[in-house]
């Protein structure tokens, strides 16, 4: 957190700065009033480290410029861009009160299926009307760049790496781990294509539902190894939830771009379907995948169980009935034997007797 006497070395023309509200590799955010206006909004100082860097000055005035072009009711609008007296490059921006979905699943433990797909429904429909508009790619999906209000509207925020159709594309391609695209990693990518946005998408609703990112290990090129090569978790390894939305995050999620989902549209389409039809018949496996082992081996020695008492039985049945034989047998020789018949012995030799012709 950035002291007052740090806060104070900041003047910007126009902005009252009052306190920090967060802060990031890339520079810090301000609670501050525009004076003329009155409003109050979230200034963006670039950090001084990068102000340097002529690379991150002109991805700082692309965000801005990017979200400037966008109007829509779920994108973080721009207000103001530009380079203060005090030497700091800022950006001023809609004030978001509330929280980033990073923090609600953290909170939380994961998100509701349902509230998850009502959230993500706006963020689709925001990324289809700047594809539309612009052709835009946001570049960045993740929970931490979709802002939850108190009210329950959502807002994309962070278009830093955003592109816009017919841009060239920068060699300088950044991207977070948990949420990169195949296609991203590899450098296949082009400009214009939202398949891979919609590739984050899915990682973003993954872990909103589990609480866990897709892949995970102990450093970022094992993750995005394991995005290129391994296959996903399903979700419902996780969680119960519907078996339609299991088999959306899976069609999100697939290595070849060509096998998602093509356009934000039929995203957006298919989640409205999702929540007028999902719940009927839901996957309902064990939370983690090695409870989800542990039920397996469980259910194996159940049926190696199962399976031995069955043997079990016909042993005791064939035991028991051949007990059963004998003592008929005993019985009917003392009645024989009674009647003065030579007893049942007598007339078993006589019926073998007979059989072998002896």
């Amino acid at each position: 957190m950035m002291t007052g006497d740090a806060i104070d070395n900041i003047r910007v023309s126009g902005y009252d700065i009052i306190a920090e509200i967060g802060h990031g590799n890339n520079g810090n955010v301000y609670y501050a009033i525009q004076t003329r206006l009155k409003r109050p909004v979230a200034l963006k100082i670039l950090s001084e480290n990068l102000a340097n860097d002529e690379s991150y000055v002109q991805r700082f005035y692309h965000e801005a410029q990017t979200a400037a072009q966008l109007s829509h009711p779920n994108v973080v609008r721009a207000y103001d861009v530009g380079h203060a007296e005090s030497e700091h490059f800022y950006f001023s921006m809609e004030l978001i009160e509330g929280e980033d979905i990073l923090s609600l699943i953290k909170d939380r433990g994961g998100l509701d299926w349902r509230e998850s797909l009502e959230y993500l429904k706006s963020i689709a429909a925001a990324l289809d009307y700047g594809m539309s508009k612009c052709r835009l790619t946001h570049g960045d999906i993740k929970p931490a760049n979709i802002m939850v209000t108190h009210r329950g509207d959502v807002k994309l925020a962070d278009l830093g790496l955003a592109c816009l159709g017919g841009e060239a594309k920068s060699e300088d391609v950044m991207l977070t781990p948990y949420y990169a695209a195949p296609e991203v990693i590899l450098g296949e990518w082009e400009t214009g294509d939202c398949r891979a946005d919609i590739y984050s998408f899915g990682a973003t609703l993954y872990h909103m539902l589990t609480a866990r990112p897709v892949f995970s290990g102990d450093d970022n090129t094992e993750v995005l190894n394991q995005h290129l090569n391994s296959a996903v978790i399903n979700a419902g390894v996780f969680v119960s939830i519907p078996q339609g939305v299991c088999d959306f995050v899976s069609k999100l999620l697939r290595k070849k771009k060509e096998d998602r989902f093509q356009a934000w549209d039929k995203v957006v389409k298919e989640i409205d379907r999702l929540l007028d039809t999902a719940g009927k018949s839901y996957c309902t496996k064990s939370r983690s995948p090695k409870k989800y082992q542990l039920n397996k081996e469980r259910r194996k020695r159940a049926m190696q169980r199962l399976k031995r008492r069955k043997k079990n039985k016909v042993f005791t049945y064939y035991f028991c009935g051949m007990g059963a034989v004998a003592v008929l047998f005993f019985v009917s020789d003392i009645f024989i034997a009674i009647l003065g018949g030579g007893g049942a012995w007598q007339w078993l030799e006589v019926f073998v007797k007979s059989l072998t012709g002896s």
